[in-house]
């Protein structure tokens, strides 16, 4: 468990590349049933640009593998369909450099998005789901509604991960963790699975 943060650790810088963290996939876990938020809560919008974007954007310099787990890949893929339908109507400045959609068009191509088939059961779920379909050994897990990433704290959890190779890595903040923001291997997955069959549903146990 990572415990504090280095404030002088600014992260990799937004754009760049770094190869050293392509050995781990990112995975965007998109479901839940926005009741509170009374819209479909990946395309909700912070300062002009959709949450799911904004998190996209924060993780493409870490990972070449990207996957949303999403409760409706239908619906998830309906709102990317109405995007690409303004692109054909000429709406192309909205669309590229990131603008009002955070990122352009092409990002969503490199993109996997994949259903979370295990209904009802909220995160748990979506990490089991993750963790079946993602290439790599190790995924950085991240909720949608988590849009305030820090570069810094990121990498400090994925050179973590590449140093130990543990089965996971959590941060904790005055000894209270984050499940949503950590490193899970598959090495867990039998873990998972027992623990969706038996109803033990909290991620934090």
């Amino acid at each position: 468990i990572l415990e504090k943060e280095d404030p002088n650790d600014k992260g990799i810088g937004e754009g760049k590349s770094n190869m050293r963290y392509r050995n781990i996939s990112g995975i965007i876990l998109a479901g839940g049933k926005s009741r509170r938020m009374g819209a479909f809560k990946p395309f909700l919008e912070i300062e002009g640009k959709r949450m799911i974007d904004v998190i996209i954007d924060n993780l493409r310099p870490f990972f070449r593998e990207i996957i949303i787990v999403t409760d409706d890949k239908d619906k998830f893929l309906y709102e990317i369909s109405k995007l690409l339908l303004s692109s054909i109507r000429g709406n192309e400045n909205s669309l590229k450099g990131g603008g009002r959609w955070g990122c352009n068009l092409s990002e969503y191509k490199k993109i996997k998005v994949v259903e979370d088939l295990v209904k009802d059961c909220g995160p748990l779920g979506g990490i089991y789901i993750g963790l079946k379909k993602m290439s790599e050994e190790r995924g950085f897990f991240v909720a949608c509604d988590m849009p305030f990433l820090h570069n810094g704290l990121i990498k400090r959890i994925l050179d973590a991960t590449n140093k130990n190779m543990p089965d996971a890595v959590v941060p904790s903040i005055k000894d209270r963790i984050e499940p949503l923001h950590s490193v899970y291997s598959k090495r867990i997955l039998k873990k998972v699975e027992r623990a969706l069959a038996e109803k033990r549903l909290s991620v934090k146990d």
